[in-house]
C-alpha cells in the first residue's frame, strides 16, 4: 500500500509539474517573444522564395460551402509544441498553409502527444492545438476548420455555441470558416442501463445559432453515414443554413464499413467529403517500418507484413501495386494514395508536422490517375480480405471514452 501510495504521489508531482509547463506555454503563446518567432517564421518563408508547391489547374480546387480550398487538406491532430523549436517549426508549416489556402483541420481536443481524450489536466491543455495555430497565423489568415466534440454534460445547443466561441479566441479569430461536430453523440456511459439519451437534434440547432450570430461561416459533421446526414440537413435546412461537410475515415485501406454509401449520399446531397487518415496512420506512405511507440507500433507492422490476426504478407499485394503506379509516375506512395481519395471525390486530410512533409503531400495535386491506374488499386484494395481498424487507442470508427469504447456505425 505504502508503495502504491508513493507512486500515486509521484504521478501527481509529475503531472502538477507537467500542466504548469504547459501552462507557461500557452502564456508564451501571446508573448512578445513569440511574436517575434512568427515574424521570424514569416521572414524564413520570404527567405525560402515560393513554397515548393504543385502548379495547380482549376481542378485542383473544391467548394466546401463557401470555401474555394486545394483538395488536399492538413491535418493537426499530431501538432504538439514541447519547445521553442516545435513551436517555430509549426509556425512555420501553419504560414505556409495559409499562403496557398490550404484547410487546416483541427479541433477543441487535438494538441497533446497522447491525443484525445487526455486533452485535460493532468495530461495537457485543452485547446492546445488552437492555440499554436492562433499564435502561428497571428495576423495572417488562414483557412480553418475545427471541431466541437459533444459529451454527456456538454451536448446542449449553448454547450456547443459557448465551446465555439472559446475556439473562436484561441484561434485569433471573429468567425471560424468551418465548424464540425466531431462525432455523433455517442458518449453514453448509461447506455448499458437503458438510459442513452443522445442530443444530436440539439447539436444541430446549435450549429445554426452558431451561423446566425456569426461565429462560422460554415458548418460540418463528422463520422455521420446517410440516415444521420439526411436529419442533419434536414434540421439544418429548417434553420435556413447549409451543411457543408462531413468528415470520414477513408483510404485505400478503408472503404467497406459504410464508406461508399456515404460518398453517394454526399453526392446527391451536395455536402463536400473531408478524409481522414487518408494515408491509414502511414501504411500507405510506402515506408518498410513506422516509428510509432509501444503497442501502436506493434499493431501497425503487423498490418504491414502480417501477424495476428493479419495474414501475411499485410498490405504488401496492395503496397506493390502502389509502388509499381508511383514508380512509373514519378510520384511518391502518399501522394498516389491521396490522390486515389482525390479521384473518388474527396478532399484527403493528410496530417504533416513539417513543411517538407506538407510539400510532399500537396504534390497529390497538379495531375490524376488515369481510369485505369484507379481500376488497379481498386481491385488491388478490394483484395484485401480485413480493413485497417487502427492501433493503440485510436480505432477507425471508435472511440476510447475512459469508461470503455464507443463505436459509430455510418451504415
Amino acid at each position: 500500500m505504502r508503495s502504491r501510495a508513493a507512486a500515486t504521489s509521484a504521478f501527481c508531482i509529475w503531472a502538477t509539474a507537467r500542466w504548469g509547463a504547459r501552462a507557461k506555454s500557452s502564456y508564451r503563446c501571446k508573448s512578445e517573444r513569440n511574436i517575434a518567432l512568427v515574424e521570424t517564421a514569416e521572414a524564413s518563408l520570404v527567405n525560402d522564395a515560393q513554397p515548393q508547391l504543385p502548379q495547380m489547374q482549376e481542378g485542383d480546387f473544391v467548394q466546401l460551402g463557401d470555401l474555394l480550398v486545394p483538395r488536399v487538406g492538413c491535418g493537426t491532430i499530431s501538432w504538439s509544441a514541447e519547445t521553442e523549436e516545435d513551436e517555430f517549426r509549426l509556425r512555420g508549416l501553419a504560414l505556409e498553409t495559409a499562403a496557398s489556402n490550404t484547410l487546416l483541420d483541427t479541433a477543441e481536443r487535438y494538441g497533446t502527444e497522447l491525443g484525445p481524450p487526455f486533452d485535460r489536466w493532468p495530461f495537457g491543455t485543452h485547446g492546445r492545438c488552437e492555440e499554436i495555430l492562433g499564435g502561428a497565423l497571428h495576423d495572417q489568415r488562414g483557412i480553418i476548420a475545427t471541431k466541437f466534440t459533444p459529451t454527456p454534460w456538454n451536448s446542449s445547443r449553448e454547450s456547443i455555441v459557448s465551446a465555439c466561441i472559446k475556439s473562436a479566441k484561441r484561434l485569433g479569430v471573429e468567425t471560424i470558416d468551418l465548424y464540425q461536430i466531431h462525432h455523433p453523440d455517442i458518449v453514453q456511459p448509461l447506455r448499458c442501463f437503458g438510459l442513452a439519451n443522445p442530443q444530436d437534434d440539439q447539436l444541430w440547432e446549435g450549429l445554426a445559432d452558431c451561423v446566425e450570430r456569426g461565429l462560422v461561416r460554415n458548418v460540418g459533421v463528422c463520422n455521420y453515414g446517410p440516415t444521420l446526414l439526411r436529419r442533419a440537413q434536414d434540421a439544418l435546412s429548417r434553420r435556413g443554413v447549409r451543411l457543408a461537410t462531413n468528415q470520414i475515415n477513408f483510404s485505400l485501406l478503408y472503404q467497406r464499413q459504410g464508406i461508399m454509401p456515404t460518398l453517394a449520399a454526399c453526392a446527391e446531397m451536395n455536402i463536400g467529403v473531408l478524409a481522414y487518415w487518408p494515408l491509414a496512420m502511414g501504411l500507405l506512405s510506402g515506408a518498410s517500418e513506422l516509428s510509432a511507440p509501444g503497442e501502436r507500433g506493434k499493431r501497425l507492422q503487423q498490418y504491414l507484413q502480417g501477424g495476428g490476426d493479419i495474414p501475411t504478407p499485410g498490405i504488401q499485394p496492395l503496397m506493390s501495386v502502389v509502388k509499381d503506379i508511383a514508380a512509373s509516375r514519378g510520384k511518391t506512395c502518399s501522394q498516389v494514395s491521396l490522390n486515389w481519395i482525390i479521384c473518388k471525390g474527396a478532399v484527403p486530410i493528410p496530417g504533416a508536422r513539417t513543411t517538407s512533409r506538407y510539400r510532399e503531400y500537396m504534390g497529390a495535386l497538379g495531375w490524376r490517375l488515369t481510369s485505369e491506374e484507379v481500376a488497379r488499386l481498386d481491385q488491388a484494395s478490394e483484395a484485401l480480405p480485413f480493413d485497417f481498424e487502427g492501433a493503440g487507442f485510436r480505432f477507425s470508427n471508435a472511440k476510447f471514452v475512459g469508461y470503455g469504447v464507443e463505436r459509430w456505425y455510418l451504415n
